[in-house]
């Protein structure tokens, strides 16, 4: 959102225009749950909302399969041993598993993703 932007999300913003990210099946829920809550808070119109999501997916992103139950077990064992939730846990378990950097505003995501050893991009 306009109002929670800072140099750092625009630093990635610029970086995703030459790079692809790699999200778990999750994030799409989440963004739309985000969008959802924007609009019912009055935060954006319905018409904001939709140019929002077709920006989003106008970027070079990516969403990796699940595979069950393998990774489920996964997000668990890192959720308790990080202090996670599942949801960020997949976050971390995608990074881990495909070697790459996080981007997160999250401080609890980045404290575990440091501690497990992955470079943050944020």
């Amino acid at each position: 959102m306009e109002d929670e932007t800072s140099d750092d999300t625009q630093a990635l913003l610029n970086q995703m225009s030459i790079a692809t990210a790699l999200v778990p099946p999750l994030w799409h829920y989440e963004v739309a749950n985000a969008l959802v809550i924007a609009q019912k808070r009055g935060r954006h119109p319905y018409d904001a909302v939709t140019q929002k999501l077709q920006f989003l997916y106008s970027l070079d992103i990516e969403t990796t399969p699940m595979i069950f139950p393998h990774d489920t077990q996964a997000f668990i064992q890192h959720a308790n041993r990080y202090g996670l939730t599942a949801y960020d846990a997949a976050y971390l378990h995608v990074a881990l598993e495909k070697n790459l950097p996080l981007a997160t505003l999250d401080k609890t995501l980045a404290k575990a993703a440091k501690r497990a050893g992955v470079e943050l991009v944020l």
